[in-house]
């Protein structure tokens, strides 16, 4: 896909140029031929919006998305095309990976077709929908000639669709159904409504069998799966959610055993680092950075691939050079690739457990990890988190407000790593 920047610079000259104002003012979109669209650049690559995150800016202000509804024309406009992923954490699963393949595990998955791959070698597809199925069906299709109703101006209009392409990542298929699965490799707080119902439209008009359309998210060795449903065939925004769950990999070869023997021995160690205890609670953020940015990059990098403001990005940005994986390089950072022993998957470590790892190393966060596990699992102090900062170095100069956020971020990694755990 093209820059965030690119995409809004040819949008905004399209707008003006195709005078998209005044024709979306009339009806609530205007229908444009790609031939148009193409002065501006490639017109896949300029209507390709897969979330929310992905509409340039000058479309969001406008409150506009773009649907194509052939291979050569495209609407834009007051289009209700994406759907927002609820944020509440669904129903958690550990799973472990207990297969002889040497070509796939969840160390090695780096796209969405291995992801759908893992869904069904692990057992998690079967897990999920309560049956065994199969890989029947991949690839790019094409829509047949049909009517569909799509909300304008969150007023329901009926829009004729035809030969549009679209990609499957997976099909599988059991006795009684046909399950579609689209996957993301990334994380999404969105998904646009064509990537789910035009196979599931595909499949409906061809089967007698249950069609059940599904999106997952794979990130960290973990897989958020939903199962969709359209309450009505005919309308792409009567899609809803009926069932969520996330299925984590745990790793056998980490324990809480295992990791209180090593904070143990950094709970006796002086502080090591020259960088300030970092701000950054959310330590699968961290995990994402590492996976999704090249090897080198700069903050306002990370801003617009999460979505953050440059603020927020530093703050992630420096925790990850505090835990000794990034360093500085000329005007940006650079990922420092640690040693990663063999684990049980029988490869590299994960960047999560190199992290996990690294964060023991700390000594006030080993003592909390340390205390929270004494006597019953899990139970992390926000009081002995704030203790151990100020008995450290880190802490020795910070006012007290600033103490208790850095204390949090303590707290908050602490139950990240019990979280990796799953046992």
């Amino acid at each position: 896909m093209q820059p965030q920047s690119n995409r809004d610079a040819a949008w905004t000259k399209a707008i003006d140029e195709l005078n998209l104002k005044d024709l979306v003012s009339r009806h609530g979109y205007a229908e444009v031929d790609a031939s148009a669209l193409k002065k501006f650049g490639e017109p896949r690559l300029l209507a390709k919006m897969d979330s929310l995150s992905d509409i340039p800016p000058v479309l969001r202000q406008l409150g506009w998305s773009v649907f194509a509804v052939t291979n050569s024309k495209y609407l834009i406009g007051e289009l209700d095309l994406h759907f927002r992923l609820p944020s509440g954490a669904p129903l958690e699963t550990s799973f472990t990976w207990n297969n002889p393949f040497q070509s796939l595990s969840p160390e090695t998955v780096n796209g969405e077709s291995q992801a759908a791959l893992l869904a069904l070698h692990s057992g998690i597809l079967e897990d999920f929908l309560g049956a065994k199925f199969s890989l029947t069906n991949f690839g790019r299709m094409r829509t047949d000639a049909y009517d569909l109703t799509l909300n304008v101006r969150d007023e329901p209009q009926q829009i004729r669709v035809s030969g549009v392409q679209f990609e499957l990542d997976a099909g599988f298929e059991s006795s009684e159904a046909i399950a579609l699965l689209e996957v993301k490799a990334v994380p999404t707080e969105s998904l646009n409504l064509r990537q789910i119902y035009f196979p599931f439209r595909h499949w409906v008009d061809r089967t007698t069998k249950l069609v059940i359309p599904i999106f997952g998210v794979w990130s960290n060795k973990s897989f958020e799966l939903h199962r969709m449903n359209f309450s009505l065939i005919d309308d792409i925004n009567s899609m809803e959610i009926i069932e969520s769950r996330v299925y984590r990999f745990s790793n056998g070869a980490m324990s809480v055993g295992l990791l209180e023997v090593a904070a143990a021995k950094a709970a006796m160690h002086s502080d090591s680092t020259s960088y300030p205890f970092p701000q950054a609670d959310d330590a699968s953020k961290l995990v994402q950075i590492l996976e999704s940015m090249p090897k080198q990059f700069a903050i306002h990098d990370v801003a617009k691939e999460f979505n953050f403001d440059e603020r927020q990005a530093a703050y992630y940005v420096n925790a990850l050079g505090f835990l000794g994986v990034i360093r500085r390089k000329d005007t940006g950072w650079s990922v420092v690739e640690p040693e990663r022993p063999l684990n049980s998957f029988g490869g590299a470590r994960s960047w999560s457990e190199v992290l996990i790892y690294r964060m023991l190393d700390i000594p006030p966060l080993a003592s909390v990890f340390l205390q929270g596990n004494s006597f019953s699992r899990g139970n992390f102090s926000m009081e002995v988190a704030r203790r151990s900062l100020r008995d450290s170095s880190w802490g020795a100069d910070l006012g007290e407000s600033t103490q208790t956020r850095r204390a949090r971020t303590i707290v908050s990694w602490c139950k990240w790593i019990d979280s990796q755990l799953g046992n």
